[in-house]
C-alpha cells in the first residue's frame, strides 16, 4: 500500500510556487526627487519592505521632458519583474501627446497595467507673504495684469490645469507664462523663493511648504474639500470644471508574465487597503480608489480619463 502511495506522489505534477522577487527591484520615476510619484510609492513600498524582508525597492530618478525620457528608457527594460515604472496619469495618458509629442517613443500598448497607487488634487500656491491671499484676488491679478507673471509647473498635468483656467478666464498668453521644472518639489521651491509668482502642483507636495509658512495654498482643483484642510476653497467654485488631480500608478514592461503581474497587484492592493497605508495617504492629502486596484480597473479608468480630458486639451490654444 505504501509503495502504491509513493508511486501516486511521483505522478502528481510539481507545484509551481507563485512568483516572488529574490533580488532588488528597480523603480523608475521620471521626475526629480520629491515628486508625488516618489512620495506615494515610497509610502506604500516601505510598508511592503517591512512586511517582506526579502523585498527591496531601489528608486532611480530620471527627470526630463515631463517623464518622457524615463518612459522611453523603461519600455526597453526586460519583462522579468525587476523593473517597474511609476507613471503620472495625466502625463502618460493625456498631456505627453499634446505637450511633448516629438519626444515620445512609446505607445499606450507598450506596457502592462498593474494598479493605481494614489491621487491628490492639484493646488494653486503663492509665496506665503504674497499680497494675493484669496482666489478672487488671484483672478483679478492674472486677468488685469500689465506685467509678466510666471507660474511654476512640475509636470504636464500642472500646465494643463493652468491652461484650462487660462482658457476659461481668457488670460493673456503673452504676459502669463508657465515655467516647467524638473518636478513638483522644485516648482514649489521656486514659489517659496519668489522665483515664480504662483505654482500649480499636487497639494500632497505643497503641504510641507505650507505647514512651514513658505507658501500659501489658495485653492485645490477638486470636486470636494479635503477633510484635513477644510478651510482651503475649491477652484471649481470660481472656474467651473477646474478639477485636476495628480495621480500615480504602477506599470510593468510589455509581456511581463501573468504571475509577476499578480504578485504586484496582490501585494500592493492589499497594502494600500491596509490601515498603515491609508493613514499615510490621509496624512499626505492623498487617497486611493478601490476600482483602480486591479489591472483592468486601472486601464478602464485611464480610458475614461482620456475620454474626459483629450477633448478639453485639444480645445485649448496651442502654446
Amino acid at each position: 500500500m505504501f509503495k502504491k502511495f509513493l508511486m501516486l506522489l511521483l505522478l502528481v505534477p510539481t507545484l509551481v510556487l507563485a512568483w516572488e522577487p529574490t533580488k532588488p527591484i528597480n523603480v523608475y520615476i521620471g521626475f526629480a526627487p520629491g515628486s508625488g510619484n516618489e512620495l506615494s510609492f515610497r509610502g506604500v513600498s516601505s510598508i511592503i519592505e517591512k512586511q517582506n524582508k526579502n523585498v527591496n525597492f531601489v528608486i532611480f530618478n530620471r527627470p526630463g521632458v515631463d517623464g518622457v525620457v524615463a518612459m522611453n528608457d523603461f519600455i526597453t527594460k526586460p519583462a522579468d519583474g525587476y523593473h517597474v515604472y511609476i507613471p503620472s496619469h495625466q502625463g502618460i495618458w493625456v498631456t505627453a501627446e499634446y505637450f511633448n509629442k516629438p519626444a515620445v517613443k512609446y505607445t499606450l500598448n507598450d506596457f502592462e497595467y498593474v494598479l493605481s497607487i494614489a491621487k491628490s488634487p492639484l493646488a494653486l500656491v503663492v509665496p506665503y507673504d504674497s499680497p494675493v491671499t484669496t482666489v478672487p484676488t488671484f483672478i483679478n491679478h492674472v486677468r488685469y495684469t500689465t506685467k509678466p507673471i510666471n507660474i511654476a509647473a512640475g509636470s504636464g498635468a500642472h500646465k494643463l490645469a493652468y491652461n484650462y483656467i487660462a482658457d476659461k478666464l481668457k488670460l493673456d498668453a503673452n504676459l502669463i507664462k508657465t515655467i516647467s521644472y524638473k518636478g513638483p518639489a522644485q516648482a514649489v521651491m521656486a514659489v517659496a523663493s519668489k522665483e515664480a509668482d504662483y505654482g500649480i502642483l499636487p497639494v500632497a507636495v505643497a503641504q510641507t511648504m505650507s505647514q512651514s509658512n513658505k507658501v500659501r495654498i489658495l485653492a485645490i482643483f477638486s470636486e470636494q474639500k479635503l477633510a484635513q484642510i477644510p478651510q482651503i476653497p475649491l477652484m471649481h467654485d470660481y472656474v467651473a470644471g477646474a478639477n485636476v488631480y495628480a495621480a500615480w500608478g504602477i506599470i510593468l514592461p510589455k509581456t511581463t508574465p501573468k504571475e509577476i503581474i499578480e504578485w504586484y497587484t496582490t501585494t500592493f492592493a492589499a497594502t494600500i487597503r491596509g490601515s498603515d497605508a491609508q493613514r499615510f495617504l490621509r496624512n499626505n492629502l492623498m487617497f486611493s480608489t478601490e476600482s483602480e486596484l486591479t489591472p483592468k480597473g486601472f486601464e478602464n479608468s485611464m480610458k475614461q480619463w482620456r475620454k474626459q480630458w483629450i477633448p478639453i486639451i485639444e480645445h485649448l490654444p496651442k502654446e
